[in-house]
């Protein structure tokens, strides 16, 4: 059931970036007449996923965000190409360029919205396990990406100290902390 009926006015693109997109609409909500601007980000979707190696380890990689202007501790991930045949295979070639890890299983843990007030795309949270080292990295050439391979024990002391930052990579580590059944929902 909509609470709003909104009515799409104009549509325009404002900015093409290799690596961002920016829409910008106008629009009118059922009964009003003055027009609201919303700036949409177009991305392909995401994928991220909780990497268990064979002696579960988890992977996590060090690399640079500029938005922060300083190098961040996450989870492996991306985006998803045209020419993956869905996530499971972006998720697989991801995790594969940037470790030089291949995985057993995936198991998608939850599909989300990175922000639905500004995205036009969902990320996809994977927990991939049984990961073998089967070759080196490689990285797209403006990556540099360090891999740092952590205990389970670890990961979770990351984050009781607030030292993850990505909100989308939190919720996968969440998600891929109940399914292993290391922490469960308490009230």
């Amino acid at each position: 059931m909509n609470i709003f009926s909104w009515e799409m006015i104009k549509s325009e693109y404002v900015l093409r970036e290799t690596d961002m997109v920016v829409r910008k609409d106008l629009l009118r909500v059922s009964g009003g007449s003055a027009g609201h601007s919303a700036c949409v980000l177009e991305y392909p979707d995401w994928v991220s996923a909780f990497a268990l190696t064979e002696n579960s380890d988890v992977i996590f990689v060090r690399q640079y965000r500029h938005g922060l202007r300083k190098e961040t501790l996450e989870i492996p991930g991306g985006w998803k190409k045209p020419e993956d045949k869905d996530v499971e295979a972006a998720i697989s070639r991801e995790l594969c360029e940037e470790t030089g890890y291949t995985f057993e299983r995936f198991s998608l843990l939850a599909c989300i919205s990175p922000n639905p007030a500004t995205h036009s795309n969902q990320l996809h949270c994977f927990l991939a396990t049984g990961g073998r080292r089967s070759a080196a990295p490689k990285f797209d050439e403006d990556e540099r990406i360090e891999i740092v391979l952590l205990s389970l024990g670890q990961v979770k002391s990351l984050l009781a100290s607030g030292s993850l930052l990505n909100n989308g990579h939190l919720t996968c580590v969440f998600h891929a902390l109940m399914k292993l059944g290391m922490i469960g929902w308490t009230r």
